[in-house]
């Protein structure tokens, strides 16, 4: 029974297949913390509710907190032999904290209200999907699904023996550390880290897309084409097909900074 389950959950037929686990990684770490639901089997769209939002602003009271504590509290921050922090290093501790700390309440906030562009960048992937695959181009969601889970599994195992050795190491050489401080920031880092994923993931589906429109457009209607039509309205067909296609990528990128450009700037 578990095999299966495992089978079901490596099992990929569509974009949303592919983009789902990365975006419940990223739903957990409260990032982009709305839903995605069928709707009426024709597309998807975002779902919002009250936990969610309660979700988003629990964590930026955590941040705000800790980054308030931080400040405060920033002389017990590090004590090593009695040596103190200059004041320069204290003063970029306290900025690099405090943009980290903004940096994940921002992308959280923002990505809330932008669910609906995120999402219809996923619309619109899926039916240029479709397209392409009547022109013969298929995907392999599954290979591309595995790939993120796979990335996904060995960044959360590079961060967590990352922390792991960083604190023995601590350990050894007597140096005193605010656990939970110094575990926060690693948590701020490694939620900006899988925004970014999503941020990466959408690019390289969008430019996928455009290299195998380009193919289309190479093999049909290039001098070099050895493709002969009898009559242009194959040809006609064609052109109308890669129009509707470009239009589509155009739009998906319109939404895609609609979505994902202010929380990355």
């Amino acid at each position: 029974h578990i095999t299966v389950k495992m089978l079901n959950f490596l099992k990929a037929e569509n974009i949303f297949d592919v983009v789902r686990p990365l975006h419940l990684y990223a739903r957990v770490c409260g990032l982009t913390a709305f839903g995605i639901e069928e709707n009426e089997g024709k597309s998807w769209k975002a779902k919002l509710s009250l936990w969610n939002c309660v979700h988003v602003i629990l964590l930026c009271v955590y941040l705000t907190m800790m980054g308030i504590h931080f400040v405060v509290y920033q002389e017990e921050f590090f004590v090593l032999g009695g040596i103190h922090l200059s004041k320069v290093i204290k003063i970029a501790m306290v900025l690099a904290t405090s943009v980290y700390c903004f940096a994940v309440i921002a992308i959280s906030s923002i990505t809330l209200i932008t669910r609906n562009s995120i999402v219809d960048v996923i619309n619109i992937i899926a039916e240029v999907d479709k397209e392409l695959l009547y022109l013969g181009f298929r995907f392999n969601h599954r290979k591309h699904k595995r790939f993120i889970i796979l990335t996904l599994l060995m960044w959360f195992l590079f961060t967590l023996g990352t922390v792991i050795v960083s604190y023995l190491y601590i350990s050894l050489i007597n140096f005193n550390i605010n656990l939970w401080l110094s575990f926060s920031l690693v948590i701020c880092v490694h939620f900006i880290f899988a925004f970014h994923f999503q941020f990466v993931l959408m690019i390289w589906c969008i430019k996928t897309r455009f290299r195998q429109l380009n193919n289309f457009l190479c093999e049909n209607f290039t001098t070099s084409a050895v493709k002969i039509y009898r009559d242009d309205r194959a040809k006609l067909k064609n052109l109308n097909l890669a129009a509707r296609l470009h239009e589509l990528l155009v739009m998906a990128s319109e939404c895609f900074n609609e979505g994902f450009g202010a929380a990355v700037s």
